[in-house]
């Protein structure tokens, strides 16, 4: 019996509404589930990892009418090789609406179903092969 075991994963994610961080993650802890769930492990070390996966995330833009808010969420997702440093697979989600009774609400509506959307395209990725 041999057992093979799944890449060891380094995971960033910055998440901002406007350029200011938030306070806790939403996509961040979307993509380590449905990691683990495959049994993949996370590393608390770069240097202990077979591949970094980089979350970029913003609310880029927000308005409101007749008292409803909404957000529009821009993120990118990439995971990169620790052995020869190359990205390996990319993928993005552009303007994703959120909206609310006030702009954190939308701000955290369109984080929710962009991380539906990132989920499905990261399960098309390398690492699902």
């Amino acid at each position: 019996d041999f057992i093979v075991e799944k890449p060891a994963i380094f995971l960033i994610s910055n998440e901002e509404i406007t350029g200011r961080p938030m306070d806790i993650n939403t996509l961040e802890p979307v993509i380590k589930e449905l990691l683990v769930e495959q049994d993949f492990n996370f590393v608390d070390d770069k240097a202990d990892a077979d591949y970094i996966i980089l979350i970029d995330a913003n609310i880029t833009t927000s308005n409101h009418h007749q008292g409803i808010y909404f957000a529009y969420l821009d993120a990118n997702l990439s995971i990169v090789s620790t052995s020869n440093s190359k990205e390996i697979f990319k993928t993005h989600i552009d303007q994703v609406k959120g909206g609310g009774s006030n702009h954190a609400k939308a701000a955290k509506k369109a984080y929710l179903s962009g991380s539906e959307k990132l989920k499905q395209n990261i399960q098309n990725s390398i690492l699902f092969q």
